[in-house]
Protein backbone atom coordinates (compact mmCIF):
# COMPACT_ATOMS: atom_id res chain seq x y z
CA UNK A 1 0.00 0.00 0.00
CA UNK A 2 1.42 3.41 -0.67
CA UNK A 3 1.99 5.74 1.50
CA UNK A 4 3.83 9.30 2.07
CA UNK A 5 7.48 8.62 3.67
CA UNK A 6 7.44 9.96 7.60
CA UNK A 7 9.71 12.51 7.47
CA UNK A 8 7.69 14.17 4.45
CA UNK A 9 4.64 13.98 6.06
CA UNK A 10 6.59 15.40 9.08
CA UNK A 11 7.07 18.39 7.51
CA UNK A 12 4.06 18.71 5.66
CA UNK A 13 2.56 18.94 8.52
CA UNK A 14 5.08 21.86 10.24
CA UNK A 15 4.42 23.75 7.09
CA UNK A 16 0.90 23.90 7.12
CA UNK A 17 0.28 22.12 3.80
CA UNK A 18 -0.45 18.71 5.21
CA UNK A 19 -4.47 19.84 4.16
CA UNK A 20 -3.32 20.40 0.70
CA UNK A 21 -1.32 17.65 0.20
CA UNK A 22 -4.24 15.30 1.22
CA UNK A 23 -7.07 17.11 -0.83
CA UNK A 24 -5.04 17.04 -4.03
CA UNK A 25 -4.14 13.30 -3.41
CA UNK A 26 -7.78 12.50 -3.13
CA UNK A 27 -8.96 13.87 -5.80
CA UNK A 28 -6.46 12.49 -8.40
CA UNK A 29 -7.25 9.65 -6.59
CA UNK A 30 -11.18 9.92 -6.88
CA UNK A 31 -10.38 10.70 -10.60
CA UNK A 32 -8.73 7.27 -11.16
CA UNK A 33 -4.99 7.14 -10.59
CA UNK A 34 -3.19 4.63 -8.55
CA UNK A 35 -3.02 5.89 -5.04
CA UNK A 36 1.01 5.25 -5.80
CA UNK A 37 0.85 7.94 -8.71
CA UNK A 38 -1.26 10.01 -7.24
CA UNK A 39 1.21 10.37 -4.21
CA UNK A 40 3.82 11.20 -6.76
CA UNK A 41 1.84 13.66 -8.13
CA UNK A 42 0.62 15.08 -5.16
CA UNK A 43 4.37 16.01 -4.10
CA UNK A 44 5.27 17.78 -7.54
CA UNK A 45 2.51 19.59 -7.21
CA UNK A 46 2.83 20.41 -3.33
CA UNK A 47 6.08 19.74 -2.01
CA UNK A 48 8.60 19.29 -5.25
CA UNK A 49 11.26 19.78 -3.06
CA UNK A 50 10.83 16.11 -1.91
CA UNK A 51 10.10 14.22 -5.48
CA UNK A 52 13.13 13.52 -6.81
CA UNK A 53 14.21 11.66 -3.70
CA UNK A 54 10.94 9.68 -3.30
CA UNK A 55 11.34 8.72 -6.99
CA UNK A 56 15.07 7.80 -6.52
CA UNK A 57 13.54 6.03 -3.29
CA UNK A 58 10.89 3.98 -5.34
CA UNK A 59 13.35 3.16 -8.26
CA UNK A 60 16.01 1.83 -5.93
CA UNK A 61 14.17 0.24 -2.86
CA UNK A 62 15.03 -3.24 -2.11
CA UNK A 63 13.07 -6.66 -3.03
CA UNK A 64 10.55 -8.02 -0.59
CA UNK A 65 12.57 -11.48 1.13
CA UNK A 66 10.61 -14.58 0.63
CA UNK A 67 11.00 -17.50 2.86
CA UNK A 68 12.96 -20.16 0.95
CA UNK A 69 13.49 -17.98 -2.33
CA UNK A 70 17.15 -16.75 -2.92
CA UNK A 71 17.09 -13.76 -5.06
CA UNK A 72 19.80 -12.11 -6.77
CA UNK A 73 20.02 -8.71 -6.60
CA UNK A 74 19.42 -6.68 -9.49
CA UNK A 75 22.31 -4.32 -10.87
CA UNK A 76 22.53 -1.02 -10.29
CA UNK A 77 22.10 0.35 -13.29
CA UNK A 78 18.78 -0.93 -13.26
CA UNK A 79 17.77 -0.49 -10.15
CA UNK A 80 18.78 3.19 -9.00
CA UNK A 81 17.44 6.14 -11.16
CA UNK A 82 20.28 8.86 -11.73
CA UNK A 83 19.08 12.59 -11.31
CA UNK A 84 18.37 12.81 -14.98
CA UNK A 85 15.73 9.85 -14.57
CA UNK A 86 14.63 11.22 -11.37
CA UNK A 87 13.64 14.66 -12.95
CA UNK A 88 12.05 13.13 -15.86
CA UNK A 89 9.81 11.44 -13.78
CA UNK A 90 9.01 14.25 -11.33
CA UNK A 91 8.55 16.10 -14.53
CA UNK A 92 5.74 13.47 -16.28
CA UNK A 93 4.11 13.37 -12.59
CA UNK A 94 3.42 17.03 -12.28
CA UNK A 95 2.49 17.57 -15.96
CA UNK A 96 -0.08 15.01 -15.44
CA UNK A 97 -1.15 16.63 -11.96
CA UNK A 98 -1.57 19.49 -13.87
CA UNK A 99 -3.80 17.92 -16.79
CA UNK A 100 -6.48 16.09 -13.93
CA UNK A 101 -6.58 19.19 -12.31
CA UNK A 102 -7.47 21.35 -15.80
CA UNK A 103 -10.26 18.78 -16.13
CA UNK A 104 -11.44 18.78 -12.69
CA UNK A 105 -11.70 22.01 -12.85
CA UNK A 106 -13.37 22.02 -16.47
CA UNK A 107 -16.09 19.89 -14.70
CA UNK A 108 -16.07 21.81 -12.00
CA UNK A 109 -16.96 24.87 -14.24
CA UNK A 110 -19.34 22.88 -16.15
CA UNK A 111 -21.33 22.33 -13.13
CA UNK A 112 -22.04 26.12 -11.87
CA UNK A 113 -25.80 26.93 -11.99
CA UNK A 114 -27.31 30.54 -12.21
CA UNK A 115 -28.87 31.71 -8.95
CA UNK A 116 -32.33 32.12 -11.01
CA UNK A 117 -32.39 28.81 -10.40
CA UNK A 118 -33.00 29.02 -6.48
CA UNK A 119 -35.19 32.52 -6.90
CA UNK A 120 -38.89 32.13 -5.49
CA UNK A 121 -38.05 29.62 -2.89
CA UNK A 122 -39.22 29.63 0.49
CA UNK A 123 -36.52 30.10 2.77
CA UNK A 124 -35.39 27.40 4.80
CA UNK A 125 -32.96 27.06 7.68
CA UNK A 126 -29.24 25.70 7.30
CA UNK A 127 -30.36 22.85 9.18
CA UNK A 128 -32.90 21.70 6.59
CA UNK A 129 -30.23 22.49 4.18
CA UNK A 130 -27.91 20.02 5.33
CA UNK A 131 -30.84 17.15 5.74
CA UNK A 132 -31.29 17.63 2.50
CA UNK A 133 -28.35 17.06 1.31
CA UNK A 134 -27.66 14.08 3.52
CA UNK A 135 -31.14 12.15 2.36
CA UNK A 136 -30.11 12.67 -1.35
CA UNK A 137 -26.24 11.55 -1.31
CA UNK A 138 -26.94 8.83 -3.78
CA UNK A 139 -30.40 10.42 -5.32
CA UNK A 140 -30.44 11.45 -8.69
CA UNK A 141 -31.30 15.11 -8.13
CA UNK A 142 -31.51 18.42 -10.27
CA UNK A 143 -30.53 21.74 -9.02
CA UNK A 144 -33.72 22.83 -9.23
CA UNK A 145 -34.43 20.17 -6.41
CA UNK A 146 -32.38 21.65 -3.42
CA UNK A 147 -34.04 23.79 -0.86
CA UNK A 148 -31.32 26.36 -1.62
CA UNK A 149 -27.28 27.69 -2.89
CA UNK A 150 -26.38 26.25 0.75
CA UNK A 151 -27.71 22.65 -0.15
CA UNK A 152 -26.67 22.34 -3.83
CA UNK A 153 -22.96 23.19 -2.96
CA UNK A 154 -22.63 21.05 -0.50
CA UNK A 155 -24.08 18.17 -2.41
CA UNK A 156 -21.57 18.77 -4.92
CA UNK A 157 -18.63 18.61 -2.74
CA UNK A 158 -19.97 15.60 -1.58
CA UNK A 159 -19.84 14.02 -4.65
CA UNK A 160 -16.70 15.15 -5.98
CA UNK A 161 -14.60 14.69 -2.92
CA UNK A 162 -14.74 11.43 -0.57
CA UNK A 163 -12.43 13.27 2.11
CA UNK A 164 -14.94 16.18 1.93
CA UNK A 165 -18.38 13.71 2.45
CA UNK A 166 -17.26 11.91 5.78
CA UNK A 167 -15.95 15.05 7.38
CA UNK A 168 -19.64 16.64 6.12
CA UNK A 169 -21.37 13.19 7.76
CA UNK A 170 -19.43 12.74 10.26
CA UNK A 171 -18.81 16.40 11.73
CA UNK A 172 -22.19 18.58 10.16
CA UNK A 173 -24.69 16.41 9.29
CA UNK A 174 -24.34 14.29 12.58
CA UNK A 175 -24.65 17.57 14.85
CA UNK A 176 -27.45 19.22 13.12
CA UNK A 177 -29.42 15.54 13.34
CA UNK A 178 -28.41 15.30 17.29
CA UNK A 179 -29.44 18.75 17.69
CA UNK A 180 -32.67 18.15 15.69
CA UNK A 181 -33.88 14.90 17.84
CA UNK A 182 -32.73 16.97 21.14
CA UNK A 183 -35.17 19.63 20.33
CA UNK A 184 -38.29 17.34 19.01
CA UNK A 185 -37.72 15.12 22.25
CA UNK A 186 -37.86 18.48 24.35
CA UNK A 187 -40.57 19.70 22.74
CA UNK A 188 -42.06 16.22 23.33
CA UNK A 189 -41.69 16.45 26.64
CA UNK A 190 -43.43 19.79 26.90
CA UNK A 191 -46.63 18.95 25.19
CA UNK A 192 -46.71 15.27 27.25
CA UNK A 193 -50.41 16.04 28.00
CA UNK A 194 -50.08 16.31 31.78
CA UNK A 195 -50.89 19.86 31.91
CA UNK A 196 -54.47 19.79 29.18
CA UNK A 197 -55.31 16.12 31.76
CA UNK A 198 -55.17 18.68 34.86
CA UNK A 199 -57.01 20.98 33.44
CA UNK A 200 -60.04 18.87 32.34
CA UNK A 201 -59.42 17.32 35.64
CA UNK A 202 -60.26 21.16 37.20
CA UNK A 203 -62.76 22.08 34.77
CA UNK A 204 -65.04 18.66 35.72
CA UNK A 205 -64.61 19.38 39.55
CA UNK A 206 -65.86 22.65 39.07
CA UNK A 207 -69.02 21.70 38.03
CA UNK A 208 -69.75 18.64 39.66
Amino acid sequence: MAKVRPEVKERLVADGRWPDFTRYRTGLIAGGVKPGEAIDMAIAKICPEFAESRVSKRRGRKPKAVAGVVRKPKSVSKEAATPEEAEAKVAEAGKRAEAIEAEQRRKAESALVGKDVFAGKPKVGAAEEVLWVAKNLTVAVKPEDAPGELAWNFLMLCRESADFKVKFMLNIASDVVKRRSDEEAEDKAKWDGVAEYDLCGAMKEAQG
